[in-house]
């Protein structure tokens, strides 16, 4: 599973190191994914003067790749248990929160079994 979260630049270290661990934990407890660990970017694509006032505000913006079909109760528990999270441990009030999922299908192919390379490479992605 591949996560991109993207954050204003000017968000502190804390507030990104937060935001990627509640992500983590939301993931393990609502899709119960046991010892896979998510493969977690961090970006900064959102400029820090861009301000959406009339929708909330600064944003942050968190694209989840999944291999496979989650199913609409699912997505949203994962959804809920995110912005939860975010209110209680980070004070980060849940319309900032936008939240994407991309379910990709089953027949994705490769020309090698060196899938953790391939892991690695997904790193590189926008």
């Amino acid at each position: 599973m591949l996560v991109q979260i993207a954050l204003p630049g000017d968000e502190p270290s804390q507030v990104r190191d937060g935001v990627a661990a509640i992500v983590r934990r939301a993931l393990a407890e609502v899709l119960e994914i046991g010892s896979v660990e998510p493969i977690i970017l961090m970006a900064s694509a959102i400029s820090a003067s861009v301000d959406l006032s009339d929708s909330g505000g600064r944003k942050i913006a968190i694209l989840v790749v999944a291999p496979h079909k989650l199913g609409e109760r699912r997505k949203r528990k994962l959804f809920g248990r995110v912005m939860d999270l975010s209110e209680l441990e980070l004070a980060i009030g849940r319309e900032r929160m936008v939240i994407g999922i991309v379910e990709t299908d089953r027949s994705n192919w490769s020309n090698s079994r060196e899938r953790q390379w391939l892991q690695m490479m997904s790193h590189q992605l926008p």
